[in-house]
């Protein structure tokens, strides 16, 4: 008998590209996730594919790399895991276990009972051909151990019990060698989590509109060359700069000696350094404006370019619209209630959420949080936005949702994640 080639995980491939290879099953699934160190979960969406006895998960259908991958070699078991997850958080969580209890055991939940078995059933298939045939130092007590693993007909009517049904009949003939994490790419079950691969990425910041009655009594800056701790001029005392002279004005003098007395100091030393600015700012312009007529041997000539000036503004613009265009997912257009709620429920994810027009006219926040759409009204008073009196004041709808990616919602151990608009199972 020829020895059993253990199965490794595909490099650096995308979903797309590994969907076009030979894989046994795809979908959306939730992976437990430590938040940090101190023990707690979190449970974001992933994109699961089953290939070549190994687990690619993603962030989504079109990532590019996979947030984590494993063979499922030396893995021992697939069974439902409600003794270890509450129902409360993931009703239908399942586990992958190793045959060592050394290696990390992998929690993952389906949106239903029929999706968690259909999951376990073709992982179970996805072992049987990561680990082999029968040989002298492993085998198994799996009934269908013996055929094809991806025939349909045969694992229709496979109850929980043959799919929890061990691998490794007996978990010590699993020979587990010094290189066995490192050769294989498995995780100890202390091992830092992949987590921060597939978290939920900070959304932009809202746009602030700047209040500009804040700036009126602020001072003028200082003008270069003066000194930042003395105490601004007066703005509307300042004498008009003259017109430049072609020769010597003696008139100009006395207008200086003048300025003196009545204790303020000439202006020649700032009225050179702006100038000295201006002009090589002009110069830079004019260069870069000419560049291109005079070939490419003076393009390190200034530090300037009239082309990356204008890329800086229209990236500070399209920054802006990136969050403009990310608050607008958040807004419910409809007038339905329930069917606001529905959406809310039919997506199932904690922290998907939606703001939607109340009754009394003024606007709600509906979000999926322990297991149910969550309803919360958003009070304005004087200008400022809150949910509830003690907890994150805001000055616009958007900035409020934005404090509560970070601060855990009222009567709910959960934050906002995720726009309903920009959610995967959103249908639109």
């Amino acid at each position: 008998m020829s020895e059993h080639k253990i199965p490794q995980p595909l490099d650096n491939i995308g979903c797309q590209d590994l969907l076009q290879e030979d894989y046994s099953h795809c979908g959306w699934l939730r992976k437990q996730s430590f938040i940090n160190r101190v023990g707690k979960f979190r449970w974001p969406q992933i994109y699961m594919v089953l290939s070549g006895g190994c687990i690619y998960y993603f962030k989504n259908e079109y990532s590019t790399r996979p947030a984590g991958k494993f063979t499922l070699y030396g893995y021992n078991t697939v069974s439902r895991a409600q003794e270890k997850v509450s129902p409360k958080v993931a009703p239908f969580a399942f586990k992958v276990v190793h045959a060592s209890p050394d290696y990390k055991t992998y929690f993952f939940a389906a949106g239903s009972e029929k999706e968690m078995k259909e999951w376990m059933k073709h992982i179970k298939s996805q072992l049987v051909k990561a680990n082999g045939q029968k040989s002298d130092n492993y085998y198994y007590t799996y009934k269908r151990a013996g055929k094809q693993a991806a025939a349909e007909e045969d694992d229709k009517s496979m109850t929980y019990q043959e799919i929890e049904t061990d691998i490794y009949g007996d978990t010590n003939a699993f020979k587990v060698t010094s290189d066995y994490a490192l050769k294989f790419k498995l995780k100890g079950k202390d091992d830092v989590s992949d987590d921060e691969d597939i978290s939920v990425p900070a959304p932009p910041p809202p746009r602030r509109i700047p209040n500009k009655d804040a700036y009126k009594e602020r001072p003028p800056a200082p003008l270069p060359g003066e000194d930042a701790n003395k105490p601004a001029l007066p703005t509307t005392d300042i004498p008009s700069v003259p017109p430049r002279q072609t020769g010597r004005d003696v008139s100009a003098k006395p207008a200086k000696e003048n300025e003196h007395r009545n204790g303020q100091r000439p202006r020649r030393q700032s009225e050179d350094a702006v100038a000295k600015v201006h002009k090589e700012l002009t110069e830079a312009l004019s260069n870069s404006h000419s560049r291109g007529k005079r070939g490419s041997k003076d393009k390190e000539e200034s530090p300037f370019t009239a082309r990356k000036m204008a890329e800086t503004v229209v990236d500070e613009d399209d920054d802006e619209e990136d969050s403009e265009d990310y608050w607008e997912n958040i807004y419910y257009d409809g007038e339905d209630k329930d069917k606001a709620q529905e959406i809310i429920r039919n997506i199932g994810d904690d922290g998907v959420y939606l703001v939607r027009t109340g009754a009394d006219g003024g606007q709600v926040l509906v979000v999926y949080a322990e297991n149910m759409p969550k309803k919360y009204k958003i009070t304005n008073e004087n200008g400022e936005y809150y949910l509830k009196k003690d907890g994150p004041h805001a000055d616009s709808v958007e900035m409020l949702m934005y404090e509560y990616y970070t601060t855990e919602l009222p009567t709910a151990k959960a934050c906002l994640e995720t726009p309903f608009k920009l959610h995967p199972k959103y249908k639109g």
